[in-house]
């Protein structure tokens, strides 16, 4: 049963690549926010939209510690140098990851 679930994770998430244009990464399926294209995994693909890119957290613009911890806990960092994305979606896309994944966000207390 778990091998099956493994198999569509991964094919469901090559068919959300796929719709877009884009290939998969290898292992895409498994990796990043949590597993597939659930709630947590839209949350980090907000904040890469808006410009926030892992490893630069010392420019201000680190995906995790200036977008997505900040978002999850509803506070802005003061060392970011770029706004957090907002609008419905980031709201919504919030509200669905805290509601699958309570915790999702709160390893690092945001200043």
């Amino acid at each position: 049963m778990k091998n099956m679930i493994t198999i569509l994770a991964i094919l469901s998430a090559t068919s959300a690549f796929a719709q877009n244009g884009a290939a998969p990464a290898p292992g895409a399926a498994m990796t990043g926010a949590g597993k597939g294209n659930g709630p947590c995994k839209q949350v980090v693909q907000d904040c890469e939209a808006a410009g926030f890119v892992k490893g630069q957290a010392k420019e201000g613009t680190g995906l995790w510690r200036d977008c997505v911890d900040p978002l999850m806990q509803g506070k802005v960092n003061s060392k970011a140098k770029k706004a957090l994305p907002t609008g419905a979606n980031i709201s919504s896309d919030v509200a669905a990851c805290k509601a699958k994944r309570p915790n999702f966000g709160e390893k690092n207390p945001v200043e």
